[in-house]
């Protein structure tokens, strides 16, 4: 069954801009390109001509657990795209207007939880937030010079801390704040109803926006979202520069957010006074606010020959919550990611990571009845695979991923997983 999804299933890795997950799934493709179902009898093609582009894709992602966990065994999962996409000014006559409509289904098994691995952040980073339909993106954008708002609804790692995700492992995947916050940021596919409000000055900008924090988003099925039983709201900010160093492109982001949601805080125990009857019983109060920063770098070095790709990157990430209310306080990922380093292939890409997702110490004492026995410190994560493509509508990545201290259990063993990851535009 999984050998008959990966020959059916496989993803087009856009390697020379590392995109978030929702850009490769969805990417306007040529019409000599337009995926394995073709273009409709010339369908595909007039109605892109006209402004209206119809794409989609799956993505499939096996794991098999070599080393660690309770039990060794196989998983798959997967995601299904299907979008929409409308470029008004050839519709409608409305220059810089676009509209983006997107449904979104995943499926499978995580073998996170299915072989007991006992790891914080996934080996499928396609699993999470149910499996079930969801509208994830319905927005519209306008552009008025330099100035671009877009208004509806859509997770916030679409536009903010946005990162690939050609690796399998979650921790270098998306947004990193929607991996370690979980209860405040939600990552794809989670819509939310926002506002973004993008300045582009040069080579650089300045954006800033409010999700509607809702539990209620959270619940599966198709829908435009709900009114009732908004929490708060999560406020991002980031500045971005994407200079050229003699004709090699770079990406530099700082941003920050705050959420106003209230939600258990650490702080100390509540001991009733020495004529106080009864037992001393500790409380959780709420804390106001949740905050926290990042930094995304991404530079092309280009270094040795390459044959017609992009060559060599480099990536770096950090970020940083509030210790005293994110049971994980800070993830770092470093690596790089080599495009045509083999003659030939000049789209297939070489990735290697490393990441460290770090437990709070402030909340550990709190947290502790959640956490596995010895938890303390960090997780570490190294990842290598090769992206390659039999077809241009399709690509396979194997992948080689090994977990130290999972779950920040130092004296946990090892976690070595064997993973493949494919996906096939539609």
């Amino acid at each position: 069954m999984y050998a008959l999804m990966l020959l059916i299933a496989s993803r087009a890795l856009a390697a020379e801009s590392h995109t978030d997950q929702s850009e490769y799934l969805l990417q306007e493709t040529p019409a000599s390109n337009v995926g394995f179902t073709g273009d409709w009898g010339g369908v595909r093609t007039r109605a892109a001509s006209d402004g209206l582009t119809l794409s989609g894709g799956y993505v499939s992602e096996l794991a098999y657990n070599a080393s660690g966990g309770q039990k060794q065994e196989a998983a798959e999962a997967g995601e299904i795209d299907l979008g929409l996409a409308a470029d008004l000014a050839r519709l409608a006559g409305v220059r810089g207007g676009v509209f983006k409509a997107t449904l979104t289904d995943r499926r499978g098994t995580n073998l996170a939880d299915s072989a007991g691995l006992g790891v914080f952040q996934e080996v499928q980073e396609i699993n999470g937030r149910g499996h079930t339909w969801r509208l994830t993106q319905f927005w519209y954008e306008q552009s008025v010079g330099a100035v671009d708002i877009k208004i509806g609804r859509d997770p916030p790692n679409d536009d903010f801390a946005a990162f690939s995700c050609d690796f399998q492992n979650l921790s270098f995947c998306s947004a990193a704040p929607g991996n370690i916050v979980t209860d405040t940021w939600f990552n794809w596919p989670i819509a939310e109803w926002f506002a973004r409000l993008r300045i582009d000055v040069r080579e650089a900008y300045i954006q800033t926006g409010a999700y509607v924090d809702n539990p209620r988003d959270l619940d599966g099925g198709v829908t435009l979202g709900h009114i009732r039983g908004a929490t708060g709201a999560l406020y991002p900010v980031e500045i971005g520069w994407s200079p050229t160093f003699a004709e090699r492109a770079g990406s530099y982001k700082i941003g920050g957010w705050y959420s106003s949601t209230d939600i258990p805080g650490s702080q100390p125990l509540q001991i009733p006074d020495n004529d106080s009857a009864g037992p001393i019983i500790p409380t959780t109060p709420t804390r106001a606010s949740r905050f926290g920063g990042w930094i995304n770098l991404e530079q092309n070095l280009g270094l040795l020959p390459t044959t017609g790709g992009a060559g060599l990157s480099v990536f770096f990430n950090l970020t940083q919550a509030d210790r005293h209310t994110s049971e994980i306080d800070q993830q770092i990922a470093a690596g790089f990611f080599y495009e045509g380093l083999f003659p030939g292939q000049p789209k297939d890409v070489i990735g290697f990571g490393l990441a460290r997702t770090h437990l709070s110490s402030a909340l550990h004492a709190q947290s502790a009845a959640n956490l596995p026995t010895g938890a303390k410190g960090a997780e570490y994560v190294a990842e290598a695979y090769y992206g390659f493509h039999p077809l241009s509508w399709m690509s396979f990545s194997p992948n080689l991923q090994v977990i130290g201290h999972p779950g920040a259990v130092r004296s946990g063993r090892p976690v070595v997983v064997l993973g493949l990851k494919a996906g096939i535009q539609l």
